[in-house]
């Protein structure tokens, strides 16, 4: 009787042909005489089909989205569901789409598609879609993401599912803090992450440079204010030091030459404390060798790997001190006064000469080239 007894060892696994079938499944969906979906989804203003057991099973939005649904209606699925999706593109909604009834997505897409892919993937709660993509960015797309540091950085803040990648950017940032700094989107910086920066010994740009970065960044804020501080009035002052009231203590001033003081400071000195004005007008004009005992020290400038600089070229920036005589307040033009003849016995080239000389310019004595009295 033991011989009739068939003992079954191993489970069979037809896998490819259930892949198979949910393929068939995603291209039957494009067919006009395809009427088996359930579920329109309209995104970007592009309606897409779908079945709600396949969008529920795979994705944790798509199982709430549709349960809430039905819950307002308080009927059953008797006829097709209409569902929106915002903030997601059109077409990297269909490659979501494609991966929920397939597995399978392109990488071939510009980087900037496949981060929005990514961040699609995250707020459909495609895990393991996120968690590839996430592996992939910080592999192969290292020098992208320098690039786009603000923007890759704030996007994956408070996001659990996005923490890899957070961890990641929080590492550049700690090697190298200047990248926030010259960046494009340097003004969608949160203050918070701002203020934090500002606050550290180790970045290394000159202090008129990250002066230079923080009055634009408060410019650029909303409501933006105007450059030319000739237009301001009262409210635009007290608007720009409410802005920047919680930066200021963190600046180092005192390591500003005296130009860069005059440049691009002094144009400002409104909106900052007055001891402090006070402190850096008489260390710029009595030429005091040490800055008061209460100031913070400069920073620790660290050395740069050579390629720094090639890399901030290839972002697009040029170092603020060779620009910002046009970019900042300017300082106030000093119109000589013409010098009017008061004698008939001294001409004008005369009296220049004795001016020279009264001043300590003038090396020959006053007669030498001209014993002339005309």
């Amino acid at each position: 009787m033991s011989d009739d007894i068939v003992d079954i060892v191993d489970i069979i696994d037809l896998k490819p042909s259930l892949l198979r079938d949910l393929k068939n499944l995603y291209k039957n969906l494009e067919k006009d005489n395809n009427n088996d979906y359930n579920v329109i989804i309209k995104v970007d203003q592009k309606n897409f089909k779908a079945h709600s057991v396949i969008l529920k099973l795979r994705s944790e939005y798509f199982h709430n989205l549709i349960n809430n649904e039905l819950a307002k209606k308080m009927v059953k699925f008797s006829k097709k569901l209409t569902l929106e999706v915002s903030d997601i593109n059109s077409n990297v909604f269909a490659s979501c789409l494609k991966y929920i009834y397939t597995g399978k997505f392109s990488l071939q897409e510009d980087d900037d598609v496949m981060f929005d892919l990514f961040i699609a993937a995250d707020n459909l709660k495609l895990i393991d879609m996120v968690d590839y993509l996430q592996k992939f960015f910080i592999e192969n797309k290292s020098y992208w993401i320098e690039n786009n540091l603000i923007g890759v950085y704030q996007t994956t803040l408070n996001h659990e599912s996005r923490k890899k990648l957070q961890t990641y950017c929080e590492g550049i940032i700690e090697k190298d803090p200047e990248l926030i700094f010259i960046s494009d989107l340097f003004h969608t910086l949160k203050k918070t992450i701002l203020l934090n920066l500002i606050k550290r010994d180790d970045i290394s740009l000159p202090e008129f440079e990250i002066w230079y970065y923080l009055v634009t960044w408060v410019h650029e804020q909303e409501p933006p204010i105007d450059r030319d501080l000739q237009k301001w009035d009262s409210s635009d002052t007290i608007k720009f030091k409410e802005r920047i009231g919680d930066f200021v203590p963190y600046i180092r001033f005192f390591a500003i030459t005296s130009e860069d003081y005059y440049i691009c400071v002094r144009p400002y000195k409104d909106v900052l404390p007055e001891k402090l004005v006070e402190q850096l007008e008489e260390y710029y004009l009595t030429k005091k060798t040490s800055p008061p005992p209460d100031a913070l020290p400069p920073r620790e400038m660290k050395e740069k790997n050579p390629n720094w600089l090639k890399r901030r070229h290839s972002m697009g920036k040029q170092p603020p001190g060779l620009q910002r005589k046009n970019t900042l307040a300017k300082p106030p033009v000093v119109v000589q006064p013409r010098i009017r003849t008061v004698s008939k016995i001294i001409n004008n080239q005369k009296i220049k000469r004795i001016s020279r000389w009264i001043d300590g310019n003038e090396s020959n004595e006053l007669g030498d080239s001209n014993n002339n009295h005309d």
